[in-house]
C-alpha cells in the first residue's frame, strides 16, 4: 500500500457527528503528549494492521508522538487512485 487517502471518489460509508470535548488538558503536559489523538474529534487514516492503538502501542511508557500523531505524517492525499 502506498500510505495514499484517496479523494473524490464515493465512499461506503457516512460519518455523522456528535458532540463532545476533546482533550482538556494543556498542550504541553504528559497526558496531553501522552494523547493527541484526543485532540481532534475526527483522524482519517489508510488501513495498516499494526496500527491498533490511537496512542500508540506503549502508551504509559511512551514519551509521547506515537500513534496517530505519527501515523497522520506518512499520509499524503492523492485527489485521485490508479
Amino acid at each position: 500500500m502506498c500510505g495514499c487517502v484517496c479523494v473524490g471518489k464515493p465512499v461506503a460509508y457516512k460519518l455523522v457527528p456528535q458532540i463532545s470535548p476533546t482533550l482538556m488538558a494543556k498542550p504541553y503536559s504528559l497526558i496531553a503528549r501522552r494523547g493527541r489523538f484526543a485532540s481532534k474529534h475526527l483522524w482519517v487514516t489508510p488501513h495498516q494492521d499494526q496500527e491498533r492503538y490511537p496512542a500508540g502501542d506503549w502508551v504509559l511508557q511512551g514519551k509521547g508522538g506515537e500513534g496517530l500523531e505519527k501515523w497522520i505524517k506518512q499520509v499524503c492525499f492523492a485527489t485521485c487512485c490508479r
